[in-house]
């Protein structure tokens, strides 16, 4: 990431961390929409020759020796395009956004609570996919009216905009509604959700592609130009690329239908080019269940927090955002929660294990209280839905260290009747 930042042997280190980060989410199961946006920003720093102007890389190519000359003959092969031909790479990779949006609009349409204009009540109450989340549900309890009618209105434009945003942008007035639609929405996004590097990869690449190259005048480029015919070559080959992807998600209706090739959708994807199924039925009663686990009965793990939200190792740990929080939440089971031989018991058993092992003793205590709550049921009351309840505990207990870590389930209670509000909000446990 640094050399890329710094524009150290730039289409060589951009490709190098584009291969890592598919390697790394291939290892960990964390593929999604925030890796495959930034896979795609990484393709298109690849296309333009990002780097051979503004970076170390620039500078090195104005040096005599044998490191400019390396340097000035990998941009050669690579080659650096006219102004012209970043303008068709540009709208290439803003076709290929926008079929992405628009693949991801037709699940959004598909999605009840996006039709009904539930959804962005649903994400701005969660307390696990909002950073708002407080002051949203302050808002519904004092004007649930209010409130409902703000989602329709906020889902409706959401809705309209990714759908129609390919349309709208060849007319110079709705371009500029396209634009400012973008921008805002992603700076809200970050500001507002918790979509870890979403935002800010998608408004990254939302400036790349709407800055505007200026023409060089300097000679000392002009031996790294595309020749035309090498440009024509790579506009054809996006448009071949974009054409088989869009006829592929038309045939399956963004993935609401199989795939005819499943394996062309994983290969397409490798580049971020996909119809994302997100913030649909399957994201959205994500903040529904959560657990709070303390160490030796009493000190909290900063892991959930006692209403679901993410604390400190949810906002920097891929490994246990995606493995063991999202996964535990999407398992989640009312009648299955405590089998030991589901996976939800399992990922449970890890985090005690990953805890445990990093604090090097020889024996630890963990309780994992289970929490409900009906946030994302619109259909009743803001007081009933907030309401957090808790359904049970189970009790693990861990020894040896490092590689020798075992940590076993002792005991768990399973509460008949789900209790409410019955632990405080700080961070022991009474």
């Amino acid at each position: 990431m640094c050399l890329v930042t710094a524009g150290v042997l730039t289409p060589v280190s951009t490709i190098g961390l584009l291969y890592t980060t598919r390697l790394y989410e291939a290892e960990l199961s964390s593929e999604s929409l925030a890796s495959n946006i930034l896979a795609l920003l990484l393709s298109l720093l690849v296309m333009t020759s990002a780097g051979a102007r503004r970076s170390v890389d620039a500078v090195l190519m104005r040096r005599p020796g044998w490191i400019g000359g390396a340097v000035r003959a990998l941009y050669r092969l690579l080659g650096t395009p006219s102004t012209r031909g970043i303008r068709a790479i540009l709208v290439l990779y803003f076709i290929a956004l926008a079929l992405i949006n628009l693949g991801g609009a037709v699940n959004h349409w598909d999605d009840d609570a996006w039709r009904s204009g539930r959804a962005m009540q649903i994400l701005f109450s969660s307390s696990y996919m909002s950073r708002v989340w407080p002051v949203w549900r302050a808002f519904e309890v004092y004007s649930p009216s209010a409130a409902a009618w703000t989602s329709w209105l906020l889902t409706m434009t959401q809705l309209v905009m990714q759908t129609a945003m390919l349309a709208l942008i060849w007319w110079r007035p709705t371009a500029w509604l396209v634009i400012v639609w973008g921008t805002v929405f992603f700076l809200s996004s970050i500001v507002a959700l918790q979509l870890h590097y979403l935002g800010a990869f998608e408004l990254l690449l939302w400036i790349a592609l709407f800055h505007r190259p200026q023409a060089s005048a300097r000679a000392v480029d002009q031996p790294l130009t595309r020749r035309r015919w090498s440009e024509l070559a790579i506009a054809g080959t996006g448009i071949v690329f974009l054409t088989v992807f869009a006829v592929h998600e038309a045939s399956a209706r963004a993935g609401i239908d199989d795939y005819p090739f499943p394996r062309l959708r994983l290969y397409l994807s490798l580049l971020g080019v996909h119809s994302p199924q997100v913030f649909n039925h399957n994201d959205l009663p994500l903040g529904d269940a959560w657990t709070v686990v303390y160490r030796n009965n009493w000190e909290r793990l900063p892991y959930h927090g006692p209403r679901g939200e993410r604390l400190a190792w949810l906002q920097f740990n891929d490994l246990l955002l995606y493995r063991s929080s999202i996964r535990w939440r999407n398992e989640y089971r009312p009648d299955t929660f405590f089998d030991p031989d589901r996976d939800g018991v399992g990922r449970l058993q890890q985090l005690v294990a990953f805890d445990h092992r990093r604090r090097h003793t020889p024996a630890s205590t963990y309780i994992v209280d289970y929490y409900t709550s009906r946030a994302s049921h619109t259909e009743l009351p803001p007081a009933a839905r907030f309401e957090r309840r808790l359904v049970g505990s189970t009790h693990f207990s861990c020894s040896g260290e490092a590689n020798a870590v075992h940590c076993a389930v002792m005991s768990s209670i399973r509460l008949p009747d789900a209790l409410t509000e019955t632990q405080s909000d700080s961070d022991s446990r009474p």
